[in-house]
């Protein structure tokens, strides 16, 4: 006689009514693509949201139909993906990042790397690694975010600075001067990075400013604003150059409002940025105040000859530049910070103060 486990043949016949409930409230999001279908699929119904590669996905769906729908049942959302460069997806971890360290319970982030994990047998990434590029090993199994950005400068160094926590909050400290370096536009953006220098070496990059359409008494305000303790004001040689219009140099006009440039060295823009790769290992970043200049030097690059299907030798000229133009002449002007801007030492000096910063 046949014997039947009725518990197995209840659960038999309970799993797709289970199913059907899950499905009912778990709307899985492969594609956000078209606004009216998911509009029409039962989402509004809907308690936990799936978004899958949401870096390729159309980052308005999120906004426009997904977040409200949420709204009525006080639902959730998973998102998982793997990096494209700064995009909506890095985004919205940002933020993740962000609101967990204010202490919101509403949020959770996990970045897992292959190399950390034990997922992936150490051969497999070993093969992996011998069969792809650099950067497309560090995007696909160790979560790289700039890895993708082809010819980028500074892209290795920061992600190694963010590796090692010293992406983070620098606050100010009133016992040493802030250096500034700068990168005066004339008809675009002007930018400005704030710097302090400790005895042991270590370089704190506190702030960062820019702006543009406005004149150097702007910029003398926001210093004035800040209310740092300032140190040495960098500036490019051609800083000194006369304007046509007042027949004064920037310089000069910088002077009246009580802005004195020290005028670094000219170099040529590859020793500038190999001083500049030699200074991004000694800094610890402010992450909240120097966001947006971070994210201009991991952009930074190479420009492409897409002709010749090669690199040039010079970088390529965007919205990054001012902003890695300054850093560049913060290195340069840190390096030879002993002697900018000073005339060479005539007689010899037999006052020493060991409280000299």
């Amino acid at each position: 006689m046949l014997k039947i486990d009725y518990k197995f043949f209840l659960i038999l016949l309970i799993y797709p009514f289970l199913l059907a409930i899950y499905n009912f409230y778990n709307f899985e999001i492969n594609i956000f693509g078209d606004r009216d279908i998911i509009r029409s699929q039962n989402l509004l119904n809907s308690f936990e949201v799936h978004g899958y590669e949401f870096g390729m996905q159309n980052p308005r769906v999120w906004g426009e139909v997904v977040r409200p729908a949420l709204s009525d049942r006080e639902g959730a959302a998973v998102f998982l993906g793997t990096p494209a460069g700064h995009n909506h997806f890095f985004d919205l971890l940002e933020q993740a990042r962000s609101e967990e360290e204010n202490g919101s319970d509403q949020w959770y982030h996990k970045v897992v790397k292959a190399s950390e994990s034990n997922l992936v047998k150490a051969e497999e990434l070993e093969a992996a690694r011998d069969q792809m590029t650099p950067e497309q090993y560090e995007q696909e199994y160790e979560c790289s975010f700039t890895a993708a950005i082809v010819g980028a400068y500074y892209a290795k160094l920061l992600v190694d600075a963010d590796d090692n926590g010293r992406v983070t909050r620098v606050p100010y400290d009133p016992a040493y001067p802030v250096h500034t370096a700068w990168d005066l536009g004339i008809n675009d953006s002007t930018s400005i990075w704030f710097a302090q220098v400790f005895r042991s070496g270590a370089v704190n990059i506190i702030d960062y400013y820019e702006s543009s359409g406005v004149g150097l008494d702007h910029y003398a305000d926001i210093l004035k604003q800040k209310d740092y303790y300032y140190g040495d004001h960098l500036a490019p040689h051609d800083i000194e150059v006369r304007e046509l219009g007042s027949g004064k140099s920037r310089l000069e006009t910088a002077y009246s409002l009580g802005i004195r440039f020290r005028v670094i060295p000219k170099m040529k823009v590859a020793d500038g940025i190999n001083a500049a790769r030699l200074l991004i290992p000694k800094c610890h970043f402010d992450k909240d105040r120097c966001r947006d200049g971070l994210e201009m030097l991991r952009q930074y690059r190479q420009d492409w000859d897409d002709r010749r299907k090669v690199f040039r030798d010079h970088p390529r000229h965007d919205y990054t530049s001012h902003c890695a133009d300054s850093f560049r002449y913060l290195a340069i002007g840190l390096e030879n910070r002993a002697s900018v801007g000073r005339p060479s030492q005539k007689v010899a000096i037999s006052e020493y103060n060991p409280f000299h910063v």
